[in-house]
């Protein structure tokens, strides 16, 4: 009964917001409840960043930046919860002789 009337005064909420011209409809005010919600609460975006930047759809600095965190805390983040990050396209041979470059260089 009380989750029937939450739910049913939430929608009355959000009718009134469209009748008094705050949003054009519906779609408008869940958009910008999400958005607030998301600036709102970090964990949120920092979840948001985990996901879009393993689904290669954001860089690791545009995912921090997302986050509000920076690179190396990000990478930090990412390597307590087991997330390992892939070092682009490389084939184990090719990554493997860069490593080898990046040693020598080191050594020098």
């Amino acid at each position: 009964m009380r989750k029937k009337l939450y739910k049913n005064l939430f929608e009355s909420e959000m009718e009134s917001l469209v009748r008094v011209g705050s949003y054009n409809n519906r779609d408008e005010v869940i958009r910008d409840a999400i958005r607030n919600l998301i600036i709102s609460r970090g964990d949120l975006r920092l979840s948001i960043a985990i996901d879009l930047f393993m689904k290669g759809q954001v860089s690791l600095g545009q995912a921090s930046e997302r986050a509000g965190v920076g690179i190396i805390e990000f990478k930090d983040i990412l390597a307590k919860r087991g997330i390992l990050r892939e070092i682009g396209n490389l084939s184990p041979e090719d990554l493997e002789k860069r490593t080898k470059k990046l040693r020598e260089f080191i050594k020098q």
